[in-house]
């Protein structure tokens, strides 16, 4: 049997370092409705230790890759109306 069916644990110090953070602030993502609306992975607390699912990691990475794209689209967009709006009345930008 192929071991891609099965999810693999990864500890929070690793998905810290994965995703260029420190571990009390995967504490506070824990805690954040904007992070859950992205897919933030569920920590599993087996014994002391915090996990995370990687298969839900890999799937939180996509979406906040994702939702960046779409932030710096949107942000473009505005700025690109209002370089038209100024230009459009004569007023420098």
């Amino acid at each position: 049997m192929p071991t891609e069916d099965f999810d693999q644990f990864v500890p929070d110090t690793r998905v810290a370092e994965e995703l260029a953070t420190r571990r009390e602030t995967l504490w506070r993502w824990d805690h954040d409705p904007a992070k859950a609306a992205l897919g933030c992975p569920v920590r599993i607390k087996i014994g002391r230790l915090n996990y995370r699912s990687r298969h839900q990691l890999e799937a939180f990475k996509q979406n906040v890759i994702r939702h960046s794209l779409h932030e710096a689209a949107s942000a473009r967009q505005k700025r690109n109306a209002l370089c038209r709006r100024a230009s459009a009345t004569g007023v420098k930008a």
